[in-house]
């Protein structure tokens, strides 16, 4: 049995429930201290994000976790926006191993660092976020599908989410392609030409395999990846947002916005899903998925064999076991 005591957010518990042999303890606050000597024989303690009230007691908890000799983790799992918030609290050494989404926050993490410890009191490594069998799943397409789905969150103040809706989106739009979009009720807002087509969006992460069959292709934005617009838009080119493994894991065909995270992933372009840069690109590349049901087919099965392959919660756990018995390399995913 793994044992994880659970510091992180409520729907990614979710998927490390499902994965069988897994007991997911959760400590919703101070009061939950107890827990710790009760559950003293835990795996690991996984933390993650949160806010400055929070973080005090979090940090209580760790060090207590750590006197009791459980493996204390932190997954940023909003990295590279994430890495501001854990510099914050570097001066408190309270975690054995720090996990991040973006493989170039590595050095980043191991440099800034060295100003507070030396050497430094935790292991770096690269876990990027995945698709969960249970929850990801493939759902009969809608009888009212549009061509283009899109389950995304705002972010509209990353000035690479306009980018990326500017290059992405509203060429698809203004060519004529049908979009189903659902996000929160205040997403979107300073586009309405995107908000237009939003049809729902509540619970949009843990419905998201209900969602995506409302089209017929699924459109994938990554609002810090770099692609070669401008780079002042964009905080880095190496991360992939959760959309990425569950949009393939529920058997759709996607057309993504570039990042150079798809390549390091195993990821191949044609292959798994496609990438494009550019109206014209973009364009073509939504004709021929929608135009090409085989190939659209094809495209879609042979990314969600991918991702089982590789992609799950099961391999990102293997891999945080990995860690903590010195036997995973930093920078690769497997």
């Amino acid at each position: 049995m793994t044992k994880v005591l659970w510091l992180g957010r409520p729907f990614l518990a979710n998927f490390f429930s499902a994965i069988q042999g897994v007991q997911v303890v959760h400590i919703a606050g101070p009061q939950d201290a107890r827990l710790l000597e009760e559950h003293r024989d835990a795996t690991f303690i996984l933390a993650m994000n949160a806010d400055n009230e929070e973080q005090a007691w979090r940090n209580d908890i760790l060090a207590q976790a750590g006197a009791l000799g459980i493996p204390r983790c932190f997954w940023n799992i909003e990295d590279p926006n994430g890495y501001q918030y854990f510099v914050q609290n570097l001066a408190q050494p309270v975690y054995d191993f720090v996990f991040t989404t973006d493989r170039h926050c590595i050095q980043r993490y191991m440099t800034q660092s060295y100003h507070y410890h030396s050497p430094p009191p935790f292991k770096v490594l690269w876990l990027p976020l995945a698709a969960c069998p249970t929850y990801h799943v493939p759902v009969p397409l809608a009888p009212d599908a549009a061509d283009l789905v899109l389950v995304a969150q705002d972010y509209l103040y990353w000035p690479a989410r306009r980018a990326a809706a500017d290059h992405m989106v509203k060429p698809l739009l203004q060519h004529g392609f049908s979009l189903k979009l659902f996000c929160p009720e205040d997403g979107w807002v300073r586009e309405p030409e995107i908000r237009a087509c939003r049809v729902g969006g509540e619970n949009y992460t843990e419905n998201c395999a209900q969602h995506y069959a409302h089209g017929r292709v699924a459109l994938a934005l990554n609002c810090q990846c770099g692609n070669g617009l401008e780079p002042r838009h964009f905080a880095n080119t190496s991360m992939t947002s959760m959309r990425t493994f569950e949009v393939l894991a529920c058997g759709k065909a996607m057309l993504a916005f570039p990042s150079t995270a798809y390549e390091q992933l195993g990821f191949r372009n044609g292959e798994h899903f496609l990438w494009e840069l550019g109206h014209v690109n973009t364009v073509l590349a939504a004709k021929k998925l929608l135009g090409d049901e085989g190939f659209r087919n094809q495209l879609a099965e042979q990314g969600r064999q991918f991702v089982f392959q590789h992609h799950t919660y099961q391999h990102r756990l293997e891999r945080i076991l990995r860690a903590i018995a010195g036997e995973a390399n930093p920078t690769e995913w497997q």
